[in-house]
């Protein structure tokens, strides 16, 4: 009988060959990690698929088959990454998954390749054990979350996705238990005016001047909503703003993006409509005044049942592994689950992952073998429960 800290070499060790491998989004590039991953789970126990989206983008979906006495549980993770950004303020090597002391180095380290090398190997337990489970046990590795979830977007057009129990994201939470998360609404919005000599800018039309009015009317904007329990109030954001060619020209052109983060008890689109009313109250006001608004983001939040049977397991395989019984959280990022919860058959959803989110996108990333350990312990235990 293999012992867990064999197990948790396995997990070191793949986890430093998946940061290794380059699949910084954009562009992508994650086909060669899934099929790392891939080659990896059929030395392991695994019947493996793997899922071509494009060229050089893909998703890898690893089985421990059961009996199909009871529905699938999925694991669920993501194999690209964030821009490695400037390297000279990195330490160590972005792609070289340094281990130093018990923190294993490295982008993606923490957001989110750890978790998913521990979901691998928890399967890989599962499989070595011979554990008999009632219902597959699934690993998915997707595509595309940093960007546009183009990965979890095709998972989810699958029968392992709509006839599953439940879905387990790895996303980074030092390994609290989470159950709810913000959606985002992200957008764009322009206003055009009449550029002109800068000495004459009563021939011109100020479009700057008229998106100082739509800034103003946007801080004065109250939401509209219920609170919900586990995550703090909605916010808004004012992230870029962009205007004008010269300085001794009117600006004919100036745009804003804005970013929204929103609970469970809100509409997206009655947001949007707000908006664009606030747009045409001050073109009835403000002469010449002409604007814009384009909805680059959309992302739905996350509230899953704290009384569901998903969340039930996942709290008795938390006292099991860690004897305390564990508190379900919120979070204000989005993940995978926000393009998920667009698919019909939609199984609940927890988040739960060995990374901490103040690690993620920073130069020096790193995953404390600590957690890596804690995490592999984890979704193995949640996996015998829920599937036996």
């Amino acid at each position: 009988m293999s012992t867990i800290n064999e197990f948790l070499k396995e997990t070191i060790s793949l986890t430093k060959e998946l940061i290794k491998i380059d699949t910084t989004n954009p562009p992508g590039n994650e086909l060669p990690a899934a099929e790392f991953l891939a080659s990896w789970m059929e030395k392991h126990g695994y019947e493996v698929h793997i899922q071509k989206i494009e060229k050089n983008r893909g998703n890898v979906v690893g089985i421990i088959k059961g009996t199909g006495e009871k529905p699938a549980l999925i694991l669920n993770g993501h194999l690209d990454v964030v821009p490695a950004g400037r390297l000279e303020e990195w330490s160590y090597d972005p792609f070289g998954a340094e281990v130093v002391e018990n923190k294993i180095y490295g982008r993606g380290s923490t957001d989110m390749k750890g978790a998913v090398a521990a979901m691998a190997v928890a399967g890989y337990m599962i499989a070595k054990e011979n554990v008999k489970l009632k219902g597959d046990l699934i690993v998915s590795a997707v595509a595309g979350e940093e960007v546009n979830s183009i990965g979890a977007k095709y998972f989810a057009e699958t029968d392992w996705f709509r006839k599953s129990m439940g879905i387990v994201i790895g996303e980074p939470t030092a390994m609290d238990l989470v159950v709810a998360h913000k959606g985002a609404l992200w957008v764009k919005i322009k206003t055009y005016g009449k550029a002109a000599h800068g000495s004459l800018p009563h021939l011109g039309v100020n479009a700057i001047l008229h998106m100082v009015e739509v800034i103003r009317k946007l801080t004065e904007y109250k939401f509209k909503y219920e609170p919900v329990e586990l995550l703090t109030p909605p916010t808004m954001n004012i992230g870029t703003i962009r205007g004008g060619i010269k300085t001794n020209v009117v600006p004919d052109y100036c745009e804003i993006t804005v970013d929204m983060r929103t609970l469970p008890t809100q509409k997206h689109e009655e947001i949007i409509e707000d908006l664009n009313n606030i747009l045409k109250e001050l073109q009835e006001k403000i002469p010449n005044f002409k604007a814009e608004l384009e909805v680059v983001n959309n992302r739905k939040p996350l509230l899953t049942d704290p009384k569901s049977p998903l969340v039930l397991e996942a709290k008795k395989a938390y006292k099991e592994v860690f004897g305390v019984e564990p508190e379900p959280k919120g979070v204000t990022y989005y993940t995978d689950a926000s393009e998920f919860l667009l698919h019909p058959g939609c199984p609940p959803i927890i988040i739960i992952g060995p990374g901490r989110i103040e690690l993620a996108h920073k130069p020096n990333e790193y995953i404390e073998i600590d957690l890596l350990a804690k995490s592999l312990k984890y979704y193995y235990t949640l996996s015998k429960i829920a599937l036996t």
